[in-house]
């Protein structure tokens, strides 16, 4: 590490090109985050937002990477596939609500993907996950009903064709891990557990979707319409206005409907996490000779956190760059979204007692711990397609 740039001497120009471009795209806009945020108070949140936009951990604490570490939300910090799926997540929902059409809207998410794995000189877990998710984006303009799991494997097997010796890379083996426990996992419980109550929600008033769904999602509806009758007349007779019946219904049924469907959203994360905490339990142990139950909790908080940082510090770079005015705001709303996610990220690491310091395990243990792990992810799947659509446990 240098100090003092006295002793360099510049050669040239730079690289040429687009990646020549890009590079120097990079360091202007690391350039930028620093002008954002110009008081010491705020060195922290400087530090991590560089390394989780555009990979820079040259100024991140080791306090800060090793409360991400013991929490198991290191993945957060540094460049992942959960960058790439909170900017690809944006984009995809951006340019439903504009209305394009799929193919443009992949065209444009997979351009932006490339452009961004450039950006960040093309490091393996970016282009890793760029090329996970370009594999399922095409794959969704072929087939209607797309399965998560094929596309993982296909794009693993694209990966281990062009780059075999990722077999026995760490973090091959961490993305691939992360991605099955998600597909293999995570989402069949999220399609046996809160995905038919979401379905049973949708147009609550109607009566006559009842007799469409399965006999306990239409019981789950009449149960909801009954709090809603009920809740709708203590606000009636609170307003105590005659004309306020519509009102107090469309009340009552919000105040029924919104924390609802807030708390199965809440679910859906946390059955993810358990699935990815489930895949990563023994790896972590391997790897990082680190078991830390902590990340159940703090990926719930965090990663929706990292859902907002990603497309927002891209738009506050954006609109820096051509409005100051509109950049500085959205970069003081960006920096108390992260200072809440260090403030997250430090509560959870204090509570030592769920990250715990382990030995290699042994490699049966290890053999029959993946073993039982894939044979739960296999009597998931099999459950989920004998199961009737719409159908709960």
């Amino acid at each position: 590490n240098l100090r003092d740039p006295a002793p360099l001497e510049r050669k040239g120009k730079g690289a040429a090109g687009v990646r020549g471009q890009l590079s120097r795209l990079r360091a202007r806009l690391l350039e930028k985050l620093d002008r954002f945020y110009p008081e010491k108070s705020d060195a922290d949140v400087v530090a991590v937002l560089k390394a989780m936009l555009l990979g820079d951990r040259d100024f991140v604490e080791e306090e800060i990477a090793e409360d991400f570490r013991r929490t198991g939300t290191f993945h957060a910090l540094v460049l992942s596939g959960l960058q790439v799926g909170a900017l690809a997540a944006f984009l995809w929902l951006g340019l439903r609500r504009l209305r394009v059409s799929p193919v443009w809207t992949t065209a444009v998410i997979l351009l932006t993907l490339i452009l961004y794995a450039l950006l960040v000189e093309d490091r393996p877990p970016i282009a890793r996950a760029v090329w996970f998710a370009g594999v399922y984006l095409v794959g969704r303009l072929l087939y209607r009903n797309l399965d998560f799991l094929n596309s993982v494997s296909v794009a693993a097997l694209g990966l281990l064709w062009l780059r075999p010796e990722w077999l026995f890379d760490a973090g091959f083996q961490l993305s691939f891990l992360a991605v099955y426990s998600i597909g293999a996992i995570g989402l069949p419980w999220v399609e046996a557990t809160t995905t038919p109550r979401r379905q049973a929600l949708f147009d609550l008033e109607d009566v006559r979707r009842d007799d469409r769904l399965e006999p306990r999602q239409a019981q789950w509806r009449i149960e909801l319409r009954m709090l809603v009758g009920w809740l709708e007349g203590k606000i009636a007779r609170l307003l105590g206005r005659p004309a306020a019946g519509l009102r107090s219904r469309a009340i009552a049924s919000a105040a029924v409907t919104w924390p609802v469907r807030f708390g199965l959203r809440l679910a859906d994360l946390i059955f993810i996490s358990a699935a990815i905490q489930m895949g990563f339990l023994v790896a972590g142990a391997v790897y990082f000779h680190r078991v830390s139950w902590s990340g159940l909790g703090a990926n719930v908080v965090v990663v929706p956190l990292v859902g907002i940082i990603v497309p927002l510090g891209f738009l506050t770079l954006a609109a820096g760059a051509g409005w100051s005015l509109l950049g500085l705001w959205l970069g003081k709303a960006l920096g108390l979204v992260t200072h809440g996610m260090l403030a997250a990220v430090s509560w959870f690491s204090a509570a030592s007692i769920l990250s715990h310091r382990v030995p290699m395990p042994p490699r049966w243990l290890t053999i029959a711990y993946l073993a039982t792990f894939f044979l739960f992810a296999l009597s998931l799947r099999a459950t989920a397609c004998r199961r009737p659509e719409g159908s709960w446990r």
